[in-house]
C-alpha cells in the first residue's frame, strides 16, 4: 500500500493535513505506513510546537523512531495502532517503561474496534489512572464497546473511588475495583454501588423520624435502620440486598427495622402504609437471614411490638416527609471530589450532566442504569431470590 492509499485509511477530517505533512520529506511520508500514530500526532498538534519541530527534524535525519516518539512524548506502544484508530486529536496517553509492552499486546488490529478502544483507554487514563487504563485495554480489545458510553463513564468513576480510602464513595462499596476482575463482575459491582449511592442520597444524614418507635417484645428488640451505614451493615449481617433498597424509600413512608435477639440480628421487617388506610402502619415484609422465612415466634413478636406501639397518623401531604433539594445537595457533595479531579482533564462537564442533571433526562438515565435490577419491588437476596411481600 503506497502513502496515498495509507492516508486514505485515516479519518476523512484529517487527510488533508496529513497529506501536506507527509509530502515534506520521504521519511515523513514513510510514517503513514511505519508509524501512523506519530504522523497523526505531528499533524494534529500533539505536544508542544518546539517538540514537534524537533521531532520532524529528527525523523527527516533518520533518527530511530522510538527516540523520535520519546522526544514528542508519544507512547511507543501506539506504533501498533492502525490509521483508522484516530478519530480526534490525541490527548494524554498511558505508557512508558513496562506499560509499553503491556499495552501493545492489547491493541486491536481492526480499525472499527481500535477507534473506540483508543478513546476509552485515553479516557480511562485521564479520568482514573494508568492501571485502570490497562485493564480497560484488556477488557475491550476483542469487540467494539456498547453504543452507550454511560456505563463506561460510571464504571470509571467507580474504579477511581475504589482507590480513595478517605471518601464516602469508597466506604459504601460492596467491593472495590480490582485489576483481577472481569468486565461482567465489575459492572455488577458498579451497579450495586450506584444503588447504594441512590440510597445515600435519599437518606441524607439519616432517617430522623422512624414513624414507629423502636422497642422490644417477647425478648426481641426492634431497631430502626436510619443511615446508609446501618443499611449496609444490616445487608452484610443478613446476606440480603437491603443496601439496594433505595426506591422503597421514595414515598417517605417506608421504614426498615432490624429484629435482634440478645444483640444478634435474626430478621428484618418493613413497615409501610396500610393499603386500605394509607395513614396507618402495616407490616409489609418480614424475613430472616438470606431472606428465609422467619419463625412463628419472630412473627408473633413483630405483631406484639407493632400492637403496643403508639400510633401516629401519617401526614396527608407526603411531600413533607422528604426533600428533593436535600437529595440533589447530597449528590453534589458525594460527586464533588471526582468532578474536581475530572476538571483537571476537561471531562467534568459531561460527567456533571450525567450524574447531576435534572428532570426527564435524569429519570430516563436512572431507569437505564437500574433496568436490570428492577428495584422497588421486593427484597432480593444475593442469590437472586425474591423476598415476597408478607
Amino acid at each position: 500500500m503506497d502513502t496515498a492509499q495509507q492516508i486514505d485509511q485515516f479519518n476523512s477530517n484529517y487527510r488533508a493535513v496529513l497529506r501536506r505533512l507527509s509530502t515534506r520529506t520521504p521519511a515523513l511520508s514513510d510514517l503513514a505506513t511505519s508509524f501512523p500514530a506519530l504522523l497523526f500526532a505531528l499533524a494534529t498538534g500533539f505536544g508542544t510546537a518546539f517538540d514537534r519541530k524537533r521531532t520532524i527534524a529528527m525523523i527527516s535525519a533518520g533518527e530511530p523512531l522510538k527516540v523520535c516518539a520519546q522526544t514528542l512524548g508519544l507512547a511507543w506502544w501506539t506504533r501498533k495502532l492502525p490509521a483508522g484508530a484516530f478519530t480526534k486529536p490525541i490527548g494524554s496517553l498511558p505508557g512508558g517503561g513496562a506499560y509499553d509492552n503491556r499495552f501493545a499486546q492489547f491493541v486491536p488490529a481492526s480499525p472499527a474496534i481500535a477507534a473506540p478502544w483508543l478513546n476509552r483507554v485515553c479516557y480511562a487514563a485521564d479520568a482514573c489512572n494508568d492501571q485502570y487504563a490497562l485493564w480497560v485495554a484488556r477488557q475491550y480489545r476483542f469487540k467494539a464497546p456498547d453504543a452507550s458510553n454511560e456505563r463506561f463513564i460510571q464504571l470509571t468513576a467507580w474504579a477511581w473511588y475504589s482507590a480513595q480510602e478517605d471518601l464516602m464513595g469508597r466506604h459504601i462499596m460492596r467491593r472495590p475495583w480490582s485489576s483481577a476482575m472481569g468486565l461482567r463482575r465489575a459492572v455488577e459491582e458498579m451497579r450495586a454501588w450506584q444503588r447504594r449511592i441512590a440510597m445515600m442520597a435519599r437518606l441524607g444524614s439519616g432517617v430522623v423520624d422512624s414513624w414507629i418507635e423502636e422497642g422490644s417484645a417477647l425478648g426481641y428488640d426492634f431497631v430502626a435502620l436510619r443511615t446508609i451505614e446501618d443499611f449496609i451493615a444490616e445487608s452484610e449481617a443478613m446476606d440480603n440486598c437491603l443496601d439496594q433498597y433505595s426506591d422503597h424509600l421514595d414515598d417517605g413512608v417506608t421504614r426498615l427495622f432490624s429484629i435482634r435477639k440478645n444483640g444478634k440480628t435474626v430478621a428484618d421487617v418493613e413497615i409501610g402504609s396500610h393499603p386500605e388506610e394509607p395513614r396507618m402502619p402495616s407490616l409489609l415484609q418480614l424475613r430472616g437471614p438470606r431472606n428465609r422465612r422467619a419463625s412463628p415466634q419472630i412473627w408473633q413478636a413483630a405483631f406484639a411490638w407493632l400492637g403496643q406501639a403508639q400510633l401516629r397518623l401519617l401526614p396527608a401531604d407526603r411531600s413533607r416527609l422528604y426533600s428533593n433539594t436535600k437529595r440533589r445537595q447530597a449528590r453534589k457533595t458525594f460527586w464533588k471530589p471526582y468532578i474536581d479531579h475530572l476538571s483537571r482533564c476537561g471531562h467534568d462537564e459531561a460527567f456533571k450532566l450525567l450524574v447531576l442533571g435534572g428532570g426527564r433526562q435524569r429519570r430516563a438515565r436512572a431507569k437505564h442504569i437500574n433496568q436490570r435490577a428492577q428495584p422497588g419491588q421486593n427484597l432480593v437476596d444475593r442469590s437472586g431470590n425474591s423476598l415476597n411481600r408478607a
